[in-house]
């Protein structure tokens, strides 16, 4: 499931930048959401991106839906940009990219798409969610590695069991003529 605080904030930004009239939602070519009143998307208590450097848009769906599906414009495709964002860390941005080179455009664009829900604005929420969940994972630093030596018994164990290895393979060759 997904934290309430960031669902709400996006919910909250959600409703009241995407309204969507019926004949633009109903369009055969994909609509262009350029309106966005949500200040930002929220990563961490200290990090967060401004939803002018996403660009979303519309195309037809082909999740669930029945009838619906081919009148509505309910798939969302999240574009973003994320070496022009100059909110975030270099530290985050490069982990980032390195974590989603596979998503990540010639040109350094990240693009997901998501067609989950009937629902334009879920899906709209859906794209927010996994980019700000990638995006947190990003920002936590990782874990150093601490070198580790092997114990004394587990090298002395080592050392029998080649020994052993060593003598059977000696037993399987032939005696030597000398």
């Amino acid at each position: 499931m997904v934290d309430e605080p960031l669902l709400s904030g996006v919910t909250e930004g959600l409703q009241r930048s995407f309204h969507f009239s019926r004949n633009q939602m109903a369009e055969n070519q994909p609509a262009v959401s350029s309106t966005s009143t949500a200040v930002a998307l929220s990563i961490t208590a200290r990090l967060a991106v401004p939803m002018s450097e996403f660009t979303f848009t519309h195309s037809r769906s082909s999740g669930p839906g029945g009838q619906n599906v081919n009148k509505v414009n309910s798939r969302v495709t999240l574009r973003w940009f994320p070496r022009g964002c100059t909110t975030l860390p270099i530290e985050v941005i490069t982990r980032f990219c390195q974590s989603q080179a596979n998503q990540l455009t010639v040109e350094g664009e990240w693009i997901t798409h998501s067609d989950r829900f009937r629902d334009q604005h879920k899906n709209h929420e859906d794209c927010l969610i996994k980019l700000a969940a990638l995006l947190r994972a990003a920002a936590a630093p990782p874990k150093p590695r601490r070198p580790t030596k092997p114990s004394a018994g587990a090298n002395r164990r080592r050392l029998v069991d080649k020994k052993q290895r060593q003598e059977t393979k000696a037993q399987r060759r032939p005696p030597s003529i000398d």
